[in-house]
């Protein structure tokens, strides 16, 4: 697993969450996402395996919408926001989480999320799509867990620098 969790940071050049080349942007979403993981609970709290449900449902929800402006190669920006969300579970809670010494069968769901969701950037890249501007992003659903009301107010701009500046 820990190939795969290299490999997506890799691919953009993080050392938080994959999809964000910007390290303010990173550590600000990755903030956010941890407020919304916590809504209503610590994150220590919450169990492996629903971690693995999470990260599984946010993922087939992005696929499902992900490439559907395929004239322009416009990702929609809640399905490549889904696709962070992913990226947070395997990336920030995955590699912390204090459960982890006790994987036995999760260790290959995790490896398969991984798998998958290296997969979608590889194609996203791949094939040119462009990512969402960051403010769009700011603006989305940034919640974890659907039965959670919205909780995060998204007023996040790193180092001074402009909101709407692309982090693509």
């Amino acid at each position: 697993m820990l190939h795969n969790v290299d490999s997506i940071q890799d691919m953009i050049g993080a050392p938080k969450l994959s999809g964000v080349n910007h390290k303010g942007y990173q550590l600000l979403l990755s903030q956010a996402f941890m407020k919304e993981a916590e809504i209503t609970r610590p994150w220590v709290a919450i169990g492996f395996n629903e971690w693995i449900q999470a990260a599984r449902w946010w993922l087939m929800k992005a696929q499902s919408t992900l490439y559907s402006d395929t004239d322009q190669k416009l990702l929609p920006v809640q399905a490549f926001t889904d696709l962070l969300k992913v990226s947070f579970i395997l990336v920030d809670i995955f590699h912390q989480h204090p459960q982890q010494r006790f994987w036995v069968t999760e260790y290959h769901e995790v490896e398969l999320l991984a798998d998958a969701l290296r997969a979608e950037l590889q194609k996203i890249q791949e094939n040119g799509y462009q990512k969402p501007e960051w403010s769009a992003v700011q603006k989305s659903d940034l919640r974890l867990w659907e039965d959670a009301p919205p909780a995060v107010s998204m007023n996040l701009v790193p180092d001074g620098t402009d909101s709407a500046q692309s982090y693509s």
